[in-house]
């Protein structure tokens, strides 16, 4: 093949396209459903490197994904905020219906003002916990939006390479078409002469009229895969629109990795392992934000009270100042209860990471397996087979016109071309298929 991928995975980065647009940042109560324009290179050719760079700055899903990112350094941001302090006001020993005097004394009234503010955040570490939980679910949203890319890029290669091995199946239908209607040209010209019979020309008609039919169906499948590509890219063109540049060939087939490389590089590699790697240091920490939940709450207070004496006690009015103290007691609730969920949770990151190493092993395997097969066959003289059923169907042809052979050879000759040709297609497309899922079960590109 000619176009490389120069990429496999994409880091945890805002794509490009949020930047140069905007995103809700900039306009956090916009709402649209157009999606982003479509790439440039969609009017001259579309390559590989095209549109896997169109998958990941305009493919929606994509977008959706960092969103994610951005609402985790939201709850990031929240969790280092320092609680606000409180403002008490009150108005304490009004008279009830007549007012206090000298003679008849009461209250006397008074006004106090508090300011209070919570400092067991600080004491107790929660704080600090509550941070350190939220600072790992950044890097858990930021390794999910990553395997997503992951996801998404596989994907995005695997359709192209479905377009191309469907544009390959149009152009094998159309070759054979056409050398079916020389067929047919000689068979019409023998019948005149008197070489051949008209059942013999029905039966070369046929075989074009189903040429046809099949190759109107080839051309369905090239609409559909490259439908199926333009939505991955986040485009609504017409599919019959998409000019895509590129072929099957493999001109130097990769060697495929040991069972050992390929499991070591995917645990290095992928990032949903990452993410549960995170997950379990998540865990862990919201351990330590629930323990520091059970800790007593401590509210101090400070406040200033003014006493409106002289109209009651005919002394001078007094101020003073105040200080409180308010603590729950945990004797009874100590958070028992979601300290024990936390540590729950923990356990279950942790089983759910070991099963996915397991499911990796599995993924791996088995994409091992079908690039060694699909290397042996592109690798074997499927050319070679190529080239000689080419060259039959061509002497059988050039003796069917000098009355040498007989219609029904040549039609064989003729089907076991295209039967041969087929199989060299799927062998292609199998193997860059195949590459393309082995790479992507490995996290990262590795062979090319």
């Amino acid at each position: 093949m000619r176009d490389e991928p120069a990429i496999l995975t994409v880091a945890a980065e805002e794509p490009l396209t949020l930047r140069s647009q905007g995103t809700s940042k900039d306009h956090p109560d916009s709402t649209s459903d157009e999606l982003l324009p479509a790439p440039r290179s969609l009017q001259t050719g579309l390559s590989l490197n095209d549109a896997i760079e169109a998958t990941v700055q305009a493919d929606p899903r994509v977008h959706s994904a960092w969103e994610t990112i951005q609402q985790a350094r939201a709850d990031f941001a929240t969790s280092s905020l320092v609680p606000n302090p409180q403002f008490f006001m009150d108005s304490q020993l009004n008279p009830l219906g007549q007012q206090w005097t000298p003679t008849q004394q009461g209250g006397p009234p008074q006004m106090d003002w508090y300011f209070n503010w919570p400092i067991d955040w600080y004491l107790s570490g929660r704080r600090v916990a509550q941070m350190n939980s939220a600072r790992l679910g950044v890097d858990m949203s930021a390794a999910d939006f990553a395997n997503l890319v992951r996801q998404r890029v596989a994907a995005s290669i695997a359709a192209y390479f479905d377009v191309l091995e469907a544009k390959a199946f149009v152009d094998l239908e159309q070759q054979n078409l056409d050398n079916l209607k020389e067929v047919e040209d000689i068979t019409r010209k023998r019948v005149k002469l008197g070489g051949a019979g008209p059942i013999e020309l029905d039966r070369v008609r046929l075989a074009v009229l189903e040429s046809q039919r099949e190759l109107r169906r080839r051309q369905t499948v090239q609409v559909t895969a490259a439908a199926n590509l333009l939505a991955l890219m986040g485009q609504r063109l017409p599919a019959v629109e998409l000019r895509i540049l590129g072929d099957l060939k493999v001109p130097n087939p990769a060697e495929p990795l040991e069972t050992s490389d390929a499991l070591r590089l995917a645990e290095e590699s992928r990032p949903d392992l990452a993410s549960l790697r995170v997950q379990v240091e998540k865990a862990e920490a919201d351990v330590q934000v629930e323990q520091t939940k059970s800790c007593p709450t401590v509210n101090p207070a400070f406040g200033f009270t003014h006493q409106f004496q002289r109209q009651v006690l005919n002394f001078p009015d007094a101020r003073s100042w105040n200080v409180a103290l308010t603590m729950s007691l945990p004797v009874l609730d100590r958070n028992q209860g979601n300290i024990l969920k936390a540590r729950s949770k923990k356990s279950q990151a942790l089983f759910n990471l070991q099963a996915q190493i397991l499911t990796i092993q599995a993924e791996i395997e088995q994409a091992l397996q079908e690039f060694r097969m699909a290397h042996l066959n592109v690798t074997q003289n499927d050319a070679e087979f190529l080239e000689t059923a080419r060259r039959v169907r061509e002497r059988l042809t050039a003796a069917y016109q000098l009355g040498g052979r007989s219609y029904l050879e040549v039609l064989d000759a003729q089907r076991a071309y295209r039967e041969t040709y087929r199989l060299f297609i799927i062998s292609q497309s199998n193997y860059w298929q195949s590459l393309n899922r082995l790479n992507a079960a490995i996290g990262k590109q590795v062979l090319r």
